[in-house]
Order: C-alpha cells, then structure tokens, then sequence
C-alpha cells in the first residue's frame, strides 16, 4: 500500500486520478481504494491504498462527499478527511478528523456525471460545440466525450458548476421545484440562492435537492438529447449519475 499525501496538482492519472464509485474512493485503475490504517476510524488515524475487493467490506473504507464538500467516513458520522495538523503544503499525510468548516477538509474535483441508463451518455449544458458561456441553455442527456467543457460539473457547496470556468450552474427552471421542472444554466451567484439551484450528491448516486429533499434530477423520456427534469426520487437507472473523473 502507500501512504496518501497531499501534492501540488498535476495531470497524472496514475498518482492523482481518484473517483468516488460508490462508497469507494477508488485510485488509478480503479483496483485500489483509499483506506483508513489498520481499518481505524478514530481521529488522527492515517490513510492509505488498499484493494478496492477489501476495503468495500472494512471500517474506514466507506466514504462519501457530504454537502459541505467533505469526504465522510460511512461508518463513522461526523469524521472526514482533512491535511494532518491543518497544514497545507507539498507532502502532508492526510488523516481522519472531526468533520469542521476548516478548508483542509473541503475536495473540490470536476467529473462527468454519467447516466446510470447507459454510461456512454452524460449529463451536458447544451447541444452546441465549444467552451461553457454565460448563455442560458437547456441541461440535456447527451453522449460523453462530444461536448468536453460542457459536461465537465464540479461540486460546490451545495451548487454544481458547469466548465472550467465555473460560472454557471444547474438550476430549475423559473426556480421551481414541482415534479417535471426542467433543468438548464444558471448565474452561480443566483442559483446559490435558489431553492433549485442547490443539491447534493447522495449515497445512491443521485442528484437530490437539498431543499426538496426526495426530488432527484432525472432523464424522464426515451430519447437521446432530451432535456433533464425534477422528479420524485426513485431507485431507479434514469436517475443514477456516476461520476468519472479520470
């Protein structure tokens, strides 16, 4: 195994490239998971690799990213990953804390959200080529890989960003939040305070209302390139978003 540490930001795949699956926080190849030490949840406990067919049945192997942008320990409420003594530098170990506003608890990443329908399709900010802009446009079910900075999103708080650039978010249209709401781009400084325009990432891999809990983002038709609604949250795949990241 190897121990996690923080490090400047590079595009390396095989030493940066992590993705949440789940409740594994999976690495590289995706064959190893972080892992808590010695299956240890207390605070202070140090992190590392480990196998993923391991760690999805040990203590300290379980996570998920709450609405504060934390990785939090499933089987420990309340203790999240964060830099060891608070510090920010090249070569700090991470460890498990006490889950605090302190900005060395909080990962950002950007990910494709794809559809649990057919993964070669994701969520996307409109049907045209080229880089996210201020536009308004319709929030649609379309194939990965087509539309690059328009299907890149990115967790914050509790808006989600869409492109490099992070000004626009996801949002209802007219603000509403009744069953069958249509989704599109917003202004992030209005969406953050909208009742539709913030959400989280639940632990069933859907894109739920924070201020409507039990409506989730949905694919509601048949067609490919349909634009994406509010539904009743259900378990089902037209409402399962997996994140890919690497």
């Amino acid at each position: 195994f190897s121990v996690v540490k923080a490090r400047p930001c590079i595009n390396s795949v095989s030493r940066q490239g992590w993705r949440l699956d789940g409740n594994l926080i999976k690495f590289g190849k995706g064959d190893l998971c972080l892992q808590s030490a010695d299956t240890f949840t207390a605070v202070g406990t140090g992190l590392h690799t480990w196998p993923c067919a391991q760690s999805q049945s040990l203590s300290g192997g379980r996570y998920f990213q709450n609405d504060r942008n934390q990785l939090e320990v499933v089987d420990a409420p309340g203790i999240c990953v964060g830099l060891r003594g608070d510090q920010v530098g090249q070569g700090v170990d991470l460890e498990l804390q006490r889950c605090n506003s302190n900005p060395t608890q909080t990962w950002f990443n950007h990910f494709e959200l794809r559809s649990g329908v057919d993964n070669n399709y994701c969520m996307t900010a409109g049907i045209r080529d080229g880089m996210v802009t201020d536009q308004v446009v319709a929030v649609i079910f379309a194939q990965c890989g087509r539309f690059e900075d328009k299907q890149q999103w990115r967790l914050d708080s509790n808006v989600i960003r869409v492109g490099k650039a992070g000004t626009m978010c996801l949002q209802t249209s007219h603000h509403q939040t009744k069953t069958g709401t249509p989704l599109h781009t917003w202004p992030c400084h209005l969406s953050s305070a909208s009742v539709g325009g913030r959400y989280f990432l639940n632990n069933r891999h859907q894109v739920e209302l924070k201020d409507r809990p039990g409506l989730c983002v949905a694919w509601a038709e048949n067609a490919k390139g349909d634009q994406l609604s509010i539904q009743t949250c259900k378990d089902v795949p037209r409402q399962k978003w997996l994140m890919k990241n690497d």
